[in-house]
């Protein structure tokens, strides 16, 4: 018993050795400048209250529940927009791929995003392509051509899906140094509120007519195109970094 407590030991005492060399007392080299400035510490109402006096916060937080509201908004209602004249499977299928196809773009948008920092840009494109997207998919359900409404939808994705990294992000940088959980929180829960209230009305306007479900999505896209171009990028967190590199 001894002898097998000694071996357990010894053996426990090989694993730990390694990382307690690489256990240092301190990192080899600084923090980054914007580690260094302490957030905004108050109560969330406070934080919001001095957030939402910045005015491209605000209309970040516009553009963001326009889209993404819309995007809850169309899951929520996905089978009243769809069937007929697709199927169940062909609808749960659908939204998987759009779901896939979008966590991709959404990843890409991740990496242009962090080697140049083009925010206004992105959310541009996301905006006024999603526009063109879902308006030409109330084209599609015009025409009733399954196949050509399929696609479109998918393509709606590549450019819907990824506001949601672009505008987490974008949100930290315009209201830097305050407390990132409670501004990017705030975001999302807007849009939350907003998507679930677009659904209700999505709902009721496919009972009369499916095509005026989409008109009012592609409608709220379109709203959020007009407010893109009056964003800018006031990039404060990454102005801090750089001046005090």
């Amino acid at each position: 018993m001894v002898e097998m407590l000694w071996v357990q030991n010894f053996w426990l005492s090989a694993i730990c050795i390694p990382f307690i060399i690489i256990i240092r007392e301190k990192p080899e080299f600084p923090p980054s400048m914007v580690s260094l400035e302490k957030a905004k510490e108050a109560n969330f109402c406070s934080n919001i209250a001095d957030a939402l006096k910045l005015k491209h916060y605000v209309l970040l937080i516009l553009i963001f529940m326009l889209l993404q509201g819309g995007f809850l908004a169309f899951g929520i209602n996905i089978n009243q927009l769809l069937s007929p004249p697709f199927t169940d499977v062909e609808i749960s299928g659908l939204g998987s791929l759009i779901i896939l196809v979008g966590v991709v773009t959404s990843m890409l948008a991740g990496f242009i995003l962090n080697k140049y920092h083009k925010y206004v840009l992105m959310v541009r494109m996301s905006t006024f392509g999603t526009t063109i997207l879902l308006g030409v998919s109330v084209y599609a359900v015009y025409i009733e051509n399954k196949l050509f409404l399929a696609v479109t939808l998918i393509c709606a994705a590549v450019s819907l899906i990824p506001i949601i990294p672009v505008g987490i992000d974008f949100a930290s940088e315009l209201t830097f140094p305050y407390e990132e959980t409670v501004v990017t929180g705030f975001l999302l829960m807007s849009a939350q509120a907003f998507g679930f209230l677009l659904s209700l009305a999505v709902l009721k306007v496919v009972v009369i007519q499916r095509i005026y479900g989409f008109g009012m999505l592609a409608g709220c896209a379109g709203l959020a195109a007009i407010i893109s171009l009056i964003l800018r990028e006031d990039l404060r967190r990454l102005s801090f970094s750089r001046t005090n590199s």
